[in-house]
């Protein structure tokens, strides 16, 4: 950036640039603020969003001695930390340097084209010398001109353009470079982050189960009241999952007002509405506030909790009222996108930061198999898997048989990490946060969710995905379907040239002829290159409301009515 270096405050007043901060430097951090620098808490509590660094989707509790990254959201509270390293040798300044290692593997298809051109060229030139010593100088001119590669050339970038242009248009995908598509054709893995990506990122009420003299309708009302005055993910969730939406609507018709409110710790919340105290919280709570919680209700709890769920205690005086049970509900076309990719012949596989209950409750629902499923992994972790994938079994991948961790380690200098190349299996991920850089650098195909990826993860990704995730079957079929249009186009641009330097050879022609079919060939392969703006290839249902179900197989594409 061009501009000044962002400020973070320090005790006992003013701040200072986070470059400034030293090993040992003491910090401020408040609620919606992010942790500039690796430390140690030394005052204070605070809930911290980590989702980003770990896929971890519930904030996690930080207190005194608690050790916090960078890059991690302070959701709620207050805390003073102790700097473990500068900020450019933190956590997230390592995901950075990453990405630059794992960038330097690039595709080496430009380089293919330019051994082609290399050789290509002077075999024309020798092919019209000799033709020429054969059939006179007018056939020397024929067989160059008919030998030019305009349209050889024009093969691949005139295809490829109406491809990414489709794919921007259609389907919401921008790839940043053509290699990026030649991969996405032929990818045989493809690794899916969890949170944000296959689900939706934010806690969904998956069940409300009433225990006392309450009905739904009252108690629910009551706990947004009291809820809408907490700033905690879970509390603004079960105010969206009353009013539609986390807007305060305390003191409206909408919601009850409220007194006395209060925060019991860290487990819960309480408030006076109509002469009745009102809570909701953990376990902890219930024993907190003096509520007695019943053996068989304590059993429901613990069935119902199981999966990566969170369960929580409605409470009125100290009486339990309900049982409420939050998950990260799945995206709407998370399942279909699993089937589909499978039909594709893409195999799916979860990579996620997160614990394996949670990980292994998606993957089952979802229909990834048990051997695809990589839970708690670090972000060099991802990466990893995916270099190794991207070697067939058995092949050698250098010196040894581990692929190189991705962050910087003192065995592993970055230098001899960025010797690394990837595999010929091509490999896809599709990631979303912070934790995700080098695994999406590291992929032929790296695509990040743009509507909720953060600026470092767009720029380690090969391709930029504005919409749902259900558009990523299609754009593989598209992506499939341009190249061999690509192949058709060259066999068809090579042919052309073939024809004109046989037949000078053997019968002879007029330039005029060659010139011809030098421009006719170009306008061929230009006008069939423009068949990627007319396929017409549904996304998953859900992906994009605008779009119907459509029967799907294979690579079946519908053509748009011109």
């Amino acid at each position: 950036s061009t501009g000044p270096p962002p400020q973070v405050d320090v005790p006992g007043g003013g701040s200072v640039a986070v470059t400034e901060l030293e090993a040992g430097s003491a910090y401020i951090v408040r609620a919606g603020d992010a942790v500039p620098a690796d430390g140690v808490v030394t005052t204070g509590k605070a809930s911290v969003d980590e989702s980003r660094l770990t896929g971890e989707a519930l904030p996690i509790a930080k207190e005194t001695g608690d050790a916090v990254k960078s890059g991690a959201i302070v959701a709620s509270g207050y805390i003073e930390v102790k700097a473990d390293a500068p900020a450019d040798k933190s956590f997230q300044a390592k995901l950075v340097d990453s990405v630059k290692d794992a960038q330097a593997t690039l595709s080496e298809t430009e380089a293919v084209v330019g051994r082609f051109a290399k050789y290509y060229t002077p075999a024309i030139l020798l092919a019209a010398a000799a033709i020429g010593c054969v059939q006179g100088f007018k056939q020397f001119l024929v067989v160059l001109v008919a030998g030019c590669p305009c349209a050889l050339l024009g093969a691949a970038p005139f295809a490829y353009g109406a491809a990414l242009a489709a794919l921007s248009k259609r389907h919401k995908l921008l790839l940043k470079r053509s290699t990026a598509l030649e991969a996405m054709a032929r990818m045989k893995f493809i690794g899916l982050d969890k949170t944000g990506t296959l689900t939706k990122g934010q806690f969904e009420l998956a069940e409300f189960i009433l225990t006392d003299r309450y009905s739904r309708e009252q108690l629910h009302r009551w706990l947004a009241a009291v809820e809408v005055r907490d700033n905690h993910p879970i509390a603004r969730s079960i105010v969206q999952s009353y009013t539609g939406c986390v807007v305060n609507f305390a003191g409206s018709d909408e919601l009850p007002m409220v007194d006395a409110f209060k925060r019991i710790g860290r487990n819960g919340v309480t408030g006076g509405i109509d002469g009745k105290m009102v809570g909701i919280g953990n376990q902890d709570f219930v024993a907190a506030i003096g509520a007695q919680l019943s053996s068989e209700m304590g059993q429901m709890a613990a069935n119902m909790g199981t999966g990566g769920r969170t369960v929580l205690y409605a409470t009125v005086g100290t009486k339990v009222a309900a049982i409420l049970v939050l998950q990260d509900g799945l995206k709407s076309a998370s399942v279909e996108i699993i089937s589909r990719l499978r039909g594709l012949g893409v195999t799916p596989m979860l990579l996620t930061g997160d614990k394996g209950g949670p990980a292994t409750s998606v993957a089952e629902e979802l229909g990834i198999a048990p051997q695809d499923v990589h839970a708690g992994l670090l972000p060099e972790d991802k990466a990893r898997i995916l270099l190794a994938k991207s070697f067939p079994s058995g092949a050698a991948r250098g010196s040894d048989d581990k692929a190189a961790p991705l962050l910087p380690t003192a065995a592993v200098p970055l230098e001899r990490q960025a010797k690394k190349k990837r595999g010929p299996v091509a490999v896809g991920f599709v990631g979303d946060g912070l934790n995700d850089m080098a695994a999406l650098a590291s992929a032929h195909v790296g695509v990040v969710l743009q509507e909720i990826g953060s600026q470092a993860t767009v720029d380690a990704a090969s391709a930029v995905l504005q919409g749902d995730i259900g558009e990523l079957p299609a754009a593989i079929i598209l992506a499939r379907r341009t190249t061999w249009l690509v192949l058709f186009n060259v066999l068809l641009a090579l042919s052309l040239n073939l024809a004109i330097v046989v037949a000078a050879a053997t019968v002879g022609l007029p330039l005029w002829i060659s010139v011809a079919a030098d421009n006719m060939g170009l306008l061929a392969v230009l006008a069939n290159s423009v068949w990627p703006l007319c396929w017409h290839i549904p996304p998953c249902e859900g992906a994009n409301p605008k779009f119907n179900r459509h029967s799907f197989s294979g690579e079946n594409v519908v053509l748009e009515n011109a």
